[in-house]
């Protein structure tokens, strides 16, 4: 027979063991999400042209859909005619969107986490870098400070930094950005 204790006991460890993978395995979804920030690289220009060494995939931003796949180390250019906006493989929408086969996308030489967001922008279009905000810092807190820094610090300036791009979120309602990647919002 067991005793009055021990089953108290295994009863208590069997609530505690079903409750701790209830909680591990409810959490709440916004624990892990991470809001996109929109970088703006290139602002109302004419043209602009992104590459990958990867590939990609050309989508139309807002509802997503497939226009072409971009083989591996080809380029794609976009130019603004009014309205529209056309890609060099021949086509018009009002915006675009580029998605990396994996990797990076390349705009003006320097290499982009996330999406690329080609859209009407004033006279011209801008081509926008969209990733999580955690990615995002990944790139700017080292251009901030030294990586000689005392750990301390660096953990001060990506508190800092995160502050920064969080309150920037939506700062524009008129453009297509959050925040420009120049030294006017980072570094």
């Amino acid at each position: 027979m067991i005793s009055m204790k021990r089953l108290k006991l295994i009863n208590y460890f069997t609530v505690t063991f079903a409750v701790s993978i209830f909680l591990l395995a409810a959490h709440p979804a916004y624990a892990s999400y991470e809001p996109p920030i929109r970088v703006a690289l290139i602002t109302e220009v004419q043209s602009a042209t992104v590459t990958s060494s990867d590939g990609m995939e050309l989508r139309e931003l807002r509802n997503g859909a497939l226009i072409e796949v971009i083989d591996a180390g080809k380029s794609i250019s976009f130019t603004n005619i009014g309205d529209e906006i056309k890609s060099s493989t021949g086509h018009k929408k009002t915006e675009f969107t580029l998605y990396p086969a994996k990797g990076f996308l390349i705009v003006s030489g320097k290499e982009y986490r996330g999406t690329i967001n080609i859209v009407p922008d004033g006279d011209g279009i801008s081509v926008v870098n969209v990733l999580p905000i955690e990615q995002y810092l990944r790139g700017v807190v080292p251009c901030e400070v030294p990586g000689s820094w005392h750990m301390e610090a660096l953990k001060a300036q990506a508190v800092a930094a995160r502050t920064y791009a969080v309150n920037r979120l939506g700062q524009f309602e008129d453009r297509p950005f959050d925040v420009y990647g120049t030294v006017s919002d980072q570094a």
